[in-house]
Parts: structure tokens; C-alpha cells; sequence
């Protein structure tokens, strides 16, 4: 009688493993494919639950805050938002007037139709409201002085200096990041006045005003 004793498997193939490299190979490449295509949907998971909350944001039936909350959860980015920056910016010009009064509100006037001819900045104050105040609420003059005469005008002539407003409308997921956007492009936009001049050393960041939900957020904020 002859007895037939079964060959031994290899440990490899007991537990489900290659026993071949081309075995191998074609295990390793199929575990890629299936890695690449989880990976794909789950980043499109991701990309779609952020595009979602965003919609959500935009037709006002969740808060920006309560979408932020979601995202953290899942480890997704925040939400781009849209924040106005305002600065205080050093002006000063000189004109030529009767007076100190017809001054001042020259010079009111010329720095309201300058900065109209801006690209990116805009004149606005902080108002306290869900708000942005008036181009005109944005001028706030500072001193005038009348200019040693020299020769080149037979009228008086007066300098006067204001602080003025400026804001600039940037995207940003934090606000802590909305000055860094800002300055250059309020930089770059002043630089193209020529009847003002700018002290662009002193320029400072004075308030952020969140678009979506209205609220004010201090420098340190």
C-alpha cells in the first residue's frame, strides 16, 4: 500500500504571501493601484466636502465659524474668506489757498479724487457696524501750516497732513495672514499717486473687517 504524504506548504504561501518574485511583483503593483485609487477618492472626498461648505457659507445657511469647526474635524483646510484690511496712512500736500480753512477742504478734496484713480485700495473707516464707513469719514486732518514762500507762486501756501484710511479687500483662510496679503498690493496701488505724498514707513494695519459675518478684528486680533 503506498501512502502519499502531502507536500509541505512554505510559510509564505500558509499566509497568503508570494512565493515567486513575479508573484511579488504583480502583488506590489496591484497594492499601488489600489493605494492610488483610495488616496483619489479620498482626496475628492475632501475637495467635495470643502466645496459643499463652501455653497453653504455663500447662501448664508452656515456659519463661517461652524464650517471651520467641520474642516478641523476632518483635518481639511479652512475655508478661503474675504476680509477688507484698513491702514492708517500718512498723508501730506501742498497747495496753494487764501487760507488755512480753504485748505483744509482743498486738500480733503484732492486726496478724495486721487485715490479714486486706485486699482485696489479704497478710503473706508472703521464704523462700529457690520458696515464700512464713507470715503469721506476715512480723511482725518491732522495739521496745517503754512509753507515758506519761495519764489515760485505769488499766493499763499499751505501743507497739510491727514491720516487717511486705505483698505484693501484680500482672501485668506486666517485672519492673522490678512495683513501679509495686503501691504504689498497697498504699497504697490499708493505708489502710483503723484500729487500725494506718502510716508510709507509709518504705514500701519488698524483694523480687519471679516465680509461674511460682519465682524471687526483689532491688529492683535
Amino acid at each position: 500500500m503506498t501512502v502519499s504524504i502531502p507536500a509541505a506548504k512554505s510559510p509564505a504561501a500558509e499566509v497568503g504571501l508570494p512565493t515567486t518574485l513575479l508573484e511579488a511583483h504583480d502583488k506590489i503593483t496591484t497594492l499601488n493601484r489600489q493605494l492610488r485609487e483610495l488616496t483619489a477618492t479620498h482626496d475628492a472626498s475632501r475637495t467635495g466636502i470643502r466645496r459643499e461648505l463652501h455653497q453653504l457659507v455663500r447662501f448664508n445657511w452656515v456659519r463661517p465659524r461652524d464650517a471651520d469647526k467641520i474642516l478641523t474635524k476632518f483635518r481639511i483646510e479652512k475655508l478661503p474668506r474675504r476680509f477688507v484690511v484698513g491702514a492708517a496712512v500718512p498723508v501730506a500736500v501742498v497747495l496753494c489757498s487764501p487760507d488755512d480753512d480753504y485748505a483744509t477742504r482743498g486738500a480733503r478734496r484732492l486726496m478724495l479724487d486721487e485715490t479714486l484713480e486706485l486699482r485696489d485700495v479704497a478710503l473706508h473707516a472703521r464704523t462700529g457696524r457690520a458696515v464700512l464707513g464713507t470715503p469721506s469719514s476715512a480723511i482725518d486732518i491732522e495739521g496745517v501750516e503754512p509753507v515758506e514762500p519761495d519764489g515760485t507762486s505769488r499766493r499763499p501756501r499751505f501743507r497739510v497732513e491727514a491720516i487717511v484710511q486705505a483698505a484693501v479687500e484680500v482672501t485668506s483662510s486666517r485672519v492673522n495672514t490678512t495683513w501679509t496679503a495686503a501691504r504689498p498690493r497697498l504699497l504697490a496701488d499708493l505708489a502710483r499717486l503723484r500729487l500725494l505724498h506718502i510716508d510709507t514707513k509709518s504705514i500701519r494695519r488698524v483694523w480687519t473687517y471679516d465680509v461674511a459675518t460682519g465682524g471687526w478684528y483689532d491688529p492683535d486680533g
